[in-house]
């Protein structure tokens, strides 16, 4: 979280900064209107925190500039003055500050930044899934959530849940321990975090039952990623928990995005986009060699650009890299979403087809020569021609992915040997005979 205090006086920001250490909170000071305003054009801070005097500006005329030029409109601006008349408040609020807060000493103004970060804070979108029987606990609830905004699915039972959560997507589950019908909330939580296996982040719970008795905290605490409350609870303490654990299960989903983002780089080619040779070594090998267990058909394609270094050497490498990186195009075109296409090394390139015989290998290969060689290609005027190596298997035999492309290379090799810019097929059982 950012904050931006506009504060002229070093001591006091100095204060604030002490006051907000320890906190995951990004703090920024502005020591005049003049220069928050300058910031604000450039980053937009989750709160602003004013106080009256700003040295150039009071803080109803900041007030006013950032309402004139749309500057945060939906960030919370919060005053905080020693002035607590009424007739002051009422022209603050009039102005559109969020809120108001007296610095009138240290404990207060603790309780302050406390009561910023939890506003703040619960200005965040959620949908939750509820699971409760009674229905006075059930409105109370209710309502504390559909005050902050956030869209709510309410059940009855243990059942009906585990049915929602099969069909809608949540940021976190809050459920009562005693439900009715043949699984408990104890049984609903055990039965989520089996489900937890099949997704990339655990499903956050808030536990809630008005038996406080630590054998039920233990369990629920630890299954993880949960967190207990007894009835009856405090509004503030159950919005900053469930918050909690929303934005925790957040943090793990942008961890886990990131580390995807990172492992896609990893196993793909930068210059084409398609796959590369450790995303072939670290993946793909298992793959095939549960299809081959299984005699699933599979075809092999090797490319290669013809007369490749005498491009590179005539033209630079610059105009190699965009026939590498238009041969990628083209080969990404022509193929089914579950073909895999790797550049292979260098100018040559693989694509491994599952489930596609031999006549339709040798079609797909044809197609795809013709229609490099077929290409006008701007900035280099030297026909670009590939050639092109196919293995096939078709029976249940003890082969590998690096048999059928080591088949499909000595097909390739004969390609060019015939004059390139051809396509040479063989059967792995043909080959293995010969």
């Amino acid at each position: 979280m950012n904050i931006l205090i506009v504060e002229p006086s070093q001591a006091y920001s100095q204060l604030i900064q002490g006051l907000l250490s320890g906190r995951e909170v990004s703090l920024t000071i502005a020591h005049s209107g003049e220069e928050a305003i300058d910031y604000m054009h450039n980053q937009s801070p989750d709160a602003i925190c004013v106080t009256h005097e700003l040295g150039d500006m009071n803080s109803i005329e900041f007030m006013a500039y950032l309402k004139k030029h749309k500057i945060c409109n939906d960030k919370p601006v919060f005053l905080i003055t020693s002035n607590n008349s009424e007739e002051f408040r009422r022209q603050s609020y009039d102005a559109g500050f969020t809120e108001i807060f007296t610095k009138s000493d240290i404990a207060v103004l603790k309780n302050t930044f406390r009561s910023i970060m939890l506003y703040t804070t619960s200005q965040i979108k959620a949908r939750v899934l509820y699971v409760e029987d009674v229905f006075s606990t059930a409105a109370y609830t209710m309502s504390i959530m559909t005050n902050l905004g956030w869209e709510v699915d309410l059940v009855d039972s243990a059942r009906q849940a585990l049915e929602y959560l099969d069909k809608h997507e949540y940021d976190i589950v809050i459920t009562d321990l005693v439900l009715p019908g043949e699984l408990s909330g104890v049984g609903l939580i055990s039965v989520i975090r089996e489900q937890d296996k099949k997704r990339s982040w655990p499903m956050p719970i808030m536990a809630i039952s008005g038996w406080n008795d630590l054998l039920r905290q233990v369990f629920v605490l630890q299954h993880g990623h949960c967190d207990f409350m007894a009835k009856p609870f405090q509004e503030n303490d159950f919005i900053a928990r469930v918050i909690n654990l929303i934005q925790s299960k957040r943090m793990i989903e942008s961890s886990f995005k990131e580390k995807q983002i990172l492992k896609d780089k990893a196993h793909t080619d930068s210059l084409t986009g398609l796959y590369n040779r450790y995303y072939l070594d670290e993946v793909v090998n298992n793959h095939i060699k549960v299809a081959i267990d299984r005699g699933i058909a599979i075809s092999v394609l090797m490319i290669d650009i013809d007369y490749f270094k005498e491009i590179n050497d005539k033209y630079g490498h610059q105009v190699g890299d965009r026939v590498i990186k238009q041969l990628g195009a083209n080969i990404h075109e022509n193929c089914r979403e579950h073909d895999i296409a790797v550049r292979y090394g260098g100018e040559e390139f693989l694509v491994i087809l599952p489930g596609c015989n031999y006549q339709n290998a040798i079609l797909k290969a044809e197609h795809l020569r013709e229609a490099v060689s077929s290409e006008e290609n701007e900035g280099y005027p030297v026909p670009i021609t590939v050639s092109i190596g196919i293995s096939y298997l078709d029976k249940l035999m003890n082969n590998s992915l690096d048999e059928l492309i080591k088949i499909a290379d000595i097909a390739l090799y004969q390609s060019k040997e015939k004059g390139r810019n051809q396509t040479t097929a063989f059967k792995v059982e043909d080959a293995i005979s010969a």
